[in-house]
């Protein structure tokens, strides 16, 4: 895995395979977060993504939890994210459980349905900020 910057989790996710989806945050002007000041919000292309989805497979023999970084995974539109799902899937068939930061705007987003497609594509667990 490539990583860019420094890197969080939520202790939780402590033995989650970590792979940046986007870089920094969205919001990124909050007086009480200094995470990723140094780091521009972009999305990583689905390619580099993927790529690290492999290099993590041939290193590692056994996958439970992934840790979707930087700071707003969920800002990506519901079928990028499903995408990225379906790749996890056929990747790590063995993860039971997919995680990623969000602000609370980008799941309000979402309708119902995607919402409900990306829970059943393994999304178990979404860490909302208090921007």
């Amino acid at each position: 895995m490539r990583y860019e910057g420094d890197v969080y989790r939520p202790p939780s996710e402590a033995h989650s395979l970590i792979i940046q989806v986007t870089l920094g945050c969205t919001h990124n002007s909050c007086t009480f977060c200094t995470m990723y000041r140094e780091k521009p919000f972009r999305v990583r292309p689905f390619e580099k993504v993927l790529a690290d989805f492999q290099m993590a497979r041939a290193y590692y023999p056994h996958v439970e939890r992934i840790f979707l970084a930087d700071g707003d995974a969920m800002c990506l539109a519901a079928d990028q994210l499903l995408r990225l799902l379906d790749s996890i899937r056929e990747i790590f068939p063995e993860c039971t459980r997919v995680s990623a930061y969000s602000r609370s705007s980008h799941i309000l987003s979402k309708s119902g349905q995607e919402l409900e497609s990306l829970r059943d594509a393994g999304l178990g667990i979404v860490y909302i900020g208090a921007e």
